[in-house]
């Protein structure tokens, strides 16, 4: 195997000693040992560039699957935003419905109280104890000033019933079909509220008149059937308002 001097490089022959130099060479070369020397310093940098490749593929890796993970984070953050904006109209629309379904309750509560205990229902109450005959019934709904007359207080509503019915039965007889119907509602004037007030002061003094707020009419007209005859007359049901509520006032 040839060797080379370390020193010059020259090319040595057999010995120890470099022609060129002149020299004792302790150490010399091989060829083999410098080209594998070489393949060591190229394998050495072969491996660190297939190292740093594969240190660069791996963060390339690792970011490819980092930003897919931001993009969908920020996705996932957009889209969220939207739910909030989405979640906030539910809860304005829920509430609002709620509001009107509470508003609804209370206006039919009141609607169906003022239907009992108001004008109407004191009305609707008066004409089913009128058509019944039922004098204590209509006491129960009467005003209080009829406790305070001289006159008892069932005799008295005896005779209201038996005028009001006579203006059917005396065409009629007994044991007819009776209806009525509702033509007018209204309140009486102040002036025509004094003079009412006045007339019940004088027959029943012991009642406080001032009790009475105000006083609402209604026009009516009733009918009797009895077989093929039909009569319809005219009534009038004054209904007062008091401490009280709601009361039956008098027929007219």
């Amino acid at each position: 195997m040839a060797k080379f001097c370390v020193k010059c490089g020259k090319k040595l022959e057999e010995g120890k000693e470099c022609p060129d130099c002149s020299k004792l060479v302790e150490k010399t070369l091989q060829v083999e040992d410098i080209a594998e020397n070489m393949n060591n310093e190229k394998s050495e940098q072969g491996k660190d560039f297939e190292d740093g490749r594969k240190i660069a593929e791996d963060v390339k890796a690792e970011e490819t699957e980092v930003n897919p993970k931001n993009q969908s984070a920020n996705a996932d953050k957009k889209t969220e935003k939207k739910p909030k904006k989405t979640s906030k109209f539910l809860k304005i629309l829920k509430l609002t419905l709620l509001f009107v379904v509470i508003l609804g309750v209370i206006c039919v509560s009141w609607w169906v109280y003022t239907e009992k205990t108001g004008p109407k229902g004191v009305l609707k109450k008066t004409m089913q104890a009128y058509e019944a005959y039922d004098i204590d019934g209509l006491i129960l709904i009467s005003s209080d000033m009829y406790f305070y007359g001289d006159m008892d207080v069932e005799q008295e509503f005896k005779f209201m019933l038996d005028r009001g019915w006579d203006l059917l039965s005396c065409e009629l007889g007994e044991n007819y079909e009776f209806s009525y119907e509702v033509k007018e509602m209204y309140p009486i004037s102040g002036r025509q509220l004094y003079s009412v007030k006045e007339k019940a002061e004088q027959r029943y003094s012991g009642f406080n008149i001032n009790d009475i707020e105000k006083i609402v009419v209604a026009d009516l007209e009733i009918t009797g059937k009895k077989d093929e005859k039909e009569v319809t007359k005219q009534l009038k049901v004054f209904l007062s308002k008091e401490e009280e509520g709601w009361r039956f006032f008098s027929f007219e």
